[in-house]
């Protein structure tokens, strides 16, 4: 992660100190969809857009879904 904004702080539970510099798959757990972490890898290993729902989890470990867009 490359910059983190106020509102992923607040949804997630990291500080930007914590999140900054991370690779994403920190928010990842046990009900995280495989299909979902295969489309984000084939689309950026292609340079296209990704808009993908995924099960991700707050660093208190209640998980959230995650409405995750990348350009």
């Amino acid at each position: 992660m490359v910059y983190v904004n106020q509102a992923f702080c607040k949804v997630t539970g990291y500080a930007k100190g914590e999140a900054e510099g991370r690779n994403c798959k920190f928010l990842q757990g046990p009900e995280t969809e495989p299909e979902a972490i295969d489309m984000i890898r084939s689309r950026l290993s292609r340079g296209q857009d990704c808009h993908v729902r995924i099960t991700n989890y707050r660093k208190n470990g209640d998980k959230f879904t995650n409405l995750l867009s990348m350009r």
